[in-house]
């Protein structure tokens, strides 16, 4: 079965900025889990619900949302990248 291409072209440009040495078990499990090696490094990613909602506080989805409250904020720079239609 094929991949679903991403339709939109929209990404998620994610920055680690913060270590992560004294943050809880489950938020060194969502860095390592969206391919962070190390600090300061830049990664996109498709804009879906789980790398938007990674780490989600239990609000139902509500938290990571840019400009969101999210505790897993405090270690990521998060920011919204469309792509040009061609």
């Amino acid at each position: 079965m094929a991949k679903k291409s991403d339709q939109s072209g929209a990404k998620l440009q994610l920055k680690w900025v913060r270590s992560a040495i004294c943050a809880p078990v489950k938020h060194k499990k969502v860095v390592k889990g969206l391919g962070f090696t190390r600090l300061n490094q830049v990664i996109e990613r498709p804009d879906t619900p789980a790398p938007r909602y990674a780490g989600d506080s239990g609000d139902g989805g509500q938290g990571a949302a840019p400009g969101g409250d999210c505790p897993i904020e405090e270690l990521l720079a998060i920011k919204q990248i469309v792509a040009a239609e061609r």
